[in-house]
């Protein structure tokens, strides 16, 4: 998908397909799609929270984890996260 000013991607939690299980401030997710299992870093798990609460931009997903108390990831860093996450079916651009 191209993505211009007007029409940034669009990324949810697809929390259907996915079995999450918090443990001390990081996620371990089961995906019910590829029977596989993801232990999910502190990022990670703050990505999909904001994702849980609804479908948003990497820029959006950017400025909602600068008020998280843990500094910041860069935009390429979430990017990255993103890219990993929808790899393993956890995430979908929408």
């Amino acid at each position: 998908m191209t993505t211009t000013r007007d029409n940034p991607e669009m990324w949810r939690y697809d929390t259907f397909c996915n079995q999450a299980y918090d443990y001390e401030g990081e996620r371990i997710i089961y995906s019910l799609r590829s029977g596989e299992t993801h232990y999910l870093n502190f990022c990670a798990t703050e990505i999909l929270k904001l994702l849980s609460a609804k479908p948003t931009t990497i820029k959006s997903l950017e400025k909602g984890l600068k008020k998280s108390p843990y500094p910041a990831p860069l935009t390429e860093e979430i990017q990255n996260i993103i890219n990993h996450l929808h790899e393993h079916g956890i995430v979908e651009q929408i």
